[in-house]
């Protein structure tokens, strides 16, 4: 099986692959823990930001936006993902949280 990962393509977590454990990945200022990627106070990144889920079944990564305040976004069409309410994106898609983290989503 592959492993899905969120590698960073701009920002705080540029050229940082991070896997996405099974129960999915927390992004935020206070993702404390084991399956979250954890960023800097002085960022547009909400304290709890976005979920990152793999769905084996669908082959498809599951991104959730947890009501953030500056967005998470689908690219390049820079199309907000509304709040609690999933989306598929296909691996090698990427996505935006607020105007400058960069990720892609892909599988190893």
């Amino acid at each position: 099986m592959s492993q899905p990962l969120v590698t960073g393509r701009a920002g705080q977590f540029a050229g940082v692959s991070t896997p996405v454990p099974a129960a999915g990945l927390l992004l935020g200022r206070e993702a404390a823990g084991a399956g979250a990627l954890v960023f800097a106070e002085d960022t547009e990144v909400s304290r709890r930001h976005c979920r990152i889920e793999y769905v084996n079944a669908q082959r498809r990564f599951r991104v959730t936006d947890l009501g953030s305040r500056n967005g998470s976004f689908s690219m390049p069409d820079g199309k907000r993902l509304p709040a609690q309410q999933p989306q598929l994106f296909r691996p090698g898609q990427l996505i935006r949280l607020g105007e400058h983290e960069v990720f892609e989503l892909s599988l190893a």
